[in-house]
């Protein structure tokens, strides 16, 4: 959970992603909805708050704190800011799987060998290969 600095706000990320949560997404799929959903600028202004929701719940930071963290600088990729490396042309692209930092922390941290990261991540093939280097062995 997050917390804005201006209005000490909780931020949850399965919250976010959601676009019936917030005040203005609540009255889309509410009264809008039984007011204007059958036109094309409703559709559209749903269309565009969903989007901005999806949009915002894929670009997050993660942070890793405490002993055995490997910590003092960035992991990632870079991708620049250029009209190319950005994502759909408009948004920071996202270069890191969230999978791939829990994967390494219940690998290194938690001991448990690839194999049985694959029953806490199903459809994820990462690794000790590809690990980032975040937990000092």
């Amino acid at each position: 959970m997050l917390e804005t600095s201006e209005t000490g706000e909780k931020l949850v990320v399965a919250i976010i992603c959601r676009d019936d949560c917030c005040a203005l997404g609540e009255w889309l799929h509410g009264v809008g909805q039984t007011l204007y959903g059958t036109r094309f600028e409703f559709q559209n202004l749903l269309d565009k708050h969903k989007n901005f929701h999806f949009v915002t719940s894929i670009g997050n930071v993660m942070w890793l704190m405490g002993g055995p963290i490997a910590g003092g600088k960035v992991h990632g990729i870079w991708p620049g800011l250029s009209p190319a490396a950005l994502y759909e042309g408009r948004d920071l692209a996202v270069t890191t799987d969230f999978r791939q930092v829990i994967s390494e922390v219940v690998h290194e941290h938690l001991l448990l060998q690839d194999s049985k990261v694959q029953d806490v991540f199903p459809m994820y093939t990462g690794t000790a290969q590809n690990r980032l280097g975040l937990i000092r062995t």
